[in-house]
């Protein structure tokens, strides 16, 4: 996937830009049970003709998921998203951070049915600064660390008539004065209970 988005005089990592380029691509196979994906993409902060942002600038995302059987699947993956990535789009929230960056680690998910009416999913991502840029331009250091949890239930009253409740936490341990003070550790906590109807 290629596409350049014209942006008018701007400042991107303390460079005069007018345009980002933006490019991409995804892989995904099958094969014994296994199912393997990998995505990447970049985007360089071009002026006129010349390419003047064009590092610590990408993101990519690597996983496996594995199918024990139809109640029980589990992924693990590993994702980096460097600090001067801004692409366009959609690649995640962290309680009330959309689309974070500076980050990198690993992530597992788990979804287990227990029958036709009880679901239940978890996914944690273990994740740290990236190192890439310094403390003092706003970085995060691999010595920031980030645990950030999701886990779910979904439960089907009747044939219209479902309940679901869901919980994430994202539990800081900021070590480096990019975060502000490294002797606090924040805790963002969100409860959420949803209540369904199917119409049709």
């Amino acid at each position: 996937t290629y596409f350049a988005a014209g942006t008018g005089p701007a400042v991107f990592a303390g460079q005069n830009i007018n345009r980002i380029d933006v490019f991409g691509g995804d892989i995904k196979a099958k094969f014994r049970g296994f199912t393997v994906g990998v995505e990447y993409a970049q985007n360089n902060g071009v002026h006129d003709s010349d390419s003047v942002v064009d590092k610590e600038n990408w993101a990519l995302d690597a996983n496996v998921s594995y199918a024990f059987s139809e109640n029980l699947s589990l992924t693990a993956g590993y994702r980096e998203v460097r600090p001067n990535f801004v692409a366009p789009g959609y690649w995640g929230r962290i309680g009330f951070a959309v689309n974070p960056a500076d980050l990198r680690g690993p992530y597992a998910r788990v979804r287990y049915r227990f029958s036709d009416d009880l679901s239940v999913q978890a996914a944690g991502s273990f994740l740290e600064g990236t190192g890439r840029l310094p403390a003092g331009a706003g970085g995060y250091q691999t010595n920031d660390d980030l645990v950030h949890v999701v886990a779910g239930v979904d439960y089907k009253l009747t044939d219209r008539w479902n309940l679901s409740f869901n919980y994430e936490g994202a539990f800081w341990r900021p070590r480096s004065t990019a975060f502000g003070s490294p002797t606090t550790n924040p805790i963002w906590n969100y409860f959420t209970l949803g209540v369904g109807y199917d119409l049709g």
